[in-house]
C-alpha cells in the first residue's frame, strides 16, 4: 500500500514542478516539452528516493508523505489567484 502513496507522492511532485515552471513564466506562453520531461525525471527521482531512504525512518516517511501534497495545494492555490488576477 506504500507504493501507492509513494506513486501519488511523485505525481505531485510532478505536477508541481509543471505549476512552478508555469507561474515563473511571465507570459503566459506553453511550456516546452523539456519541462515535462524534466517533471517527469523529478516525479520517478522522488518516487526511488521515497521507496529507498523515506521508508526507513518513520519521521522522513510522514514528511516525505505529507510535503509534495502540502506544495501542490500551495502551488495550485497561487495558480488559480493569478489567472484570476489577469
Amino acid at each position: 500500500m506504500d507504493y501507492v502513496f509513494f506513486a501519488f507522492n511523485s505525481l505531485c511532485v510532478s505536477f508541481s514542478f509543471l505549476l512552478a515552471f508555469q507561474l515563473a513564466d511571465r507570459r503566459n506562453r506553453q511550456l516546452h516539452v523539456f519541462f515535462f520531461f524534466l517533471a517527469a525525471a523529478a516525479g520517478f527521482g522522488y518516487y526511488y528516493l521515497e521507496k529507498t531512504f523515506f521508508a526507513k525512518k518513520i519521521l522522513l516517511y510522514y514528511l516525505g508523505n505529507s510535503l509534495p501534497q502540502i506544495i501542490l495545494l500551495v502551488l495550485l492555490g497561487l495558480f488559480i489567484w493569478k489567472s484570476k488576477a489577469t
